[in-house]
C-alpha cells in the first residue's frame, strides 16, 4: 500500500468472531464460539491494530468455518 496506494488490501476474519470488522464498521456484533482462527478469535481488537487496519485495509470479509477448514 506504501509503494502502491491504489492497491486494494482485503481482509478476512472468522464470521464467529467479527471483532475487527465490528470496529470497523461501527457496529455491535457478537462473539463466541468454536472457530479455527483460534488464533485471532478476540472479542475485543487491540487500539494499535485496530488503527492500523482502519488506514491500511479497504476490506474485510466475514468467512464461515466450512471455508476456513477448506482454505
Amino acid at each position: 500500500k506504501a509503494l502502491n496506494p491504489a492497491i486494494e488490501v482485503v481482509g478476512v476474519q472468522a464470521a464467529l468472531f467479527p471483532s475487527m470488522f465490528a470496529r470497523i464498521k461501527g457496529t455491535d456484533l457478537a462473539c463466541g464460539g468454536d472457530t479455527l482462527a483460534e488464533g485471532i478469535a478476540v472479542k475485543q481488537p487491540g487500539d494499535f491494530t485496530a488503527q492500523v487496519i482502519a488506514e491500511r485495509v479497504d476490506e474485510i470479509l466475514l468467512v464461515n468455518e466450512p471455508a476456513l477448514e477448506q482454505a
